[in-house]
């Protein structure tokens, strides 16, 4: 076990509805943020209670845009700081919404959050190759993506040989989340995978 894993979560009040990763990426550029600000605090705030060095690490999810912008860089980079001083190795910062962002862009993204983070990670909605040499000199450490629910054994295998394949041409590390059992963790990560989760649904 390497830690929490903080997920950004957004809930329309009027409707109770959550809204998917990708109307998440669609709000604004202010609104991102708030998701940004809100979920390092929940993350910060569980460490508290669980004791300060008690974990060995907390991966935070960060937008893009959020650290694309002087405001978004200014209000993060004093959290990350305090998220990393209460646990063991360090912070790994989560880049979200970066399909389709230009790798100059995405490699001063990460520069910026690097000192401060243990490990700086893409998340992909789905790693091709196409998409995984587009981010090869964008100074990500690690890739990660979430495991497509309800698959069969033979679909989960097609998905999974495809995926690590692809992620691994273009990071050392690569976390594969939402996995749906012990037995596809095992075969994920004799396939390449470093870190795995498992589903809770």
């Amino acid at each position: 076990r390497i830690g929490f894993r903080m997920i950004r979560r957004v809930i329309v009040i009027r409707t109770g509805e959550e809204l998917t990763p990708k109307e998440i990426a669609t709000l604004s550029a202010a609104d991102l943020l708030r998701v940004d600000m809100a979920t390092i605090t929940r993350g910060i705030d569980r460490l508290k209670s669980e004791g300060a060095g008690e974990q060995l690490s907390l991966i935070v999810p960060l937008s893009f845009s959020s650290l694309s912008s002087q405001r978004g860089r200014t209000e993060l980079i004093n959290p990350l700081k305090e998220a990393s001083g209460l646990v063991k190795l360090g912070v790994i910062c989560e880049i979200c919404d970066i399909d389709g962002v230009p790798p100059g862009a995405l490699l001063t993204a990460a520069s910026l959050v690097k000192p401060f983070a243990l490990l700086v990670v893409g998340n992909l909605n789905q790693p091709s190759p196409n998409v995984v040499t587009r981010l090869r000199d964008a100074g990500l450490q690690a890739l990660s993506f979430e495991c497509p629910p309800n698959l069969g054994e033979a679909e989960f295998i097609g998905w999974a040989t495809a995926a690590i394949r692809a992620a691994k041409a273009g990071a050392r590390s690569v976390l594969v989340y939402k996995v749906a059992s012990p037995a596809r963790a095992g075969a994920l990560s004799s396939m390449g995978a470093t870190h795995m989760s498992l589903s809770t649904g």
